[in-house]
């Protein structure tokens, strides 16, 4: 039997993935065989697998995986009709392949809807954003996909060193948390919020990135080089560049991201 999964909730509503016997990887890596666009979702989240007439859930991100509203440690049985929250603004939800195909019209229906109203509110917001993002802090030509890019590159850094146990993965639950904070408007509470991660930084060290008595802000410094780099700001590098593509680098663009999202949100505070 196979089953399929939809994305009900989240920028991705309305993704589609039939899952037969073979493992599918839900996340945002490129090569997932659900590929989401959700920053608040690990690079490889999870992996559904099919198996015997049943379908399997496996947390695979140190972001945390809920189902039947508890988060799993262990391979999880799901059934028909069953969600699973990869996080606040990203639920699956789990059908066989007999309903599939009102779901996915159901799910078009939805999204059609949601990507009007989108329109509308880009068109009536424009001129604020725009007004907004010209006060933001960092060289001139820094747009806010810049820093949608270096957030992306950068958390995905983050997840690769909590997985390997050199990072704490509380810290990258904060890093998320603040991103999400300041996306959905909430200006005052994400400044906080990075303030906190800023300030837990400046006691926590790398191994093997950094000198030994380095913290992620004795080692960032006031440099925002590698930060550039990292975001795809910088015209003359590419974060594909061997002395930026280090962890030492992705410490420095950290630290620099952090400290930058702190100023800006004072600056964009300030001018309510």
């Amino acid at each position: 039997m196979a089953f399929y999964v939809t994305v009900i909730s989240g920028i991705d509503q309305g993704k589609v993935v039939r899952i037969d016997d073979k493992p599918c990887t839900v996340g945002r890596s490129p090569n997932a065989a659900l590929s989401l666009e959700d920053p608040s979702v690990g690079f490889e989240h999870v992996v559904l697998t099919g198996e015997g007439g049943k379908l399997f859930v496996e947390n695979l991100s140190t972001l945390g995986t809920r189902v039947r509203g508890r988060v799993i440690e262990a391979r999880t049985a799901l059934a028909s009709g069953e969600q699973v929250t990869l996080s606040d603004s990203c639920k699956l939800e789990v059908g066989k392949t007999g309903d599939a195909s009102a779901k996915q019209s159901g799910s078009r229906v939805v999204t059609l809807a949601v990507v009007v109203l989108l329109l509308a509110v880009v068109v009536g917001g424009a001129a604020v954003v725009m007004k907004q993002r010209a006060h933001e802090a960092g060289p001139p030509g820094i747009r806010e996909i810049h820093w949608q890019t270096g957030y992306t590159r950068i958390s995905q850094r983050l997840e690769q060193w909590a997985k390997a146990g050199r990072f704490d993965p509380h810290m990258v639950v904060m890093f998320h948390e603040a991103w999400r904070l300041e996306q959905s408007g909430d200006l005052v509470a994400a400044r906080e919020a990075w303030l906190d991660l800023q300030k837990a930084l400046m006691t926590a060290h790398l191994v093997g990135a950094m000198e030994p008595k380095d913290t992620f802000a004795s080692h960032g410094g006031n440099s925002t080089t590698a930060l550039g780099v990292v975001m795809g700001w910088d015209p003359d590098h590419s974060s594909d560049d061997f002395q930026f593509d280090t962890d030492g680098a992705y410490a420095e663009a950290t630290w620099a991201f952090i400290v930058q999202r702190v100023l800006i949100l004072k600056k964009r505070i300030d001018q309510q």
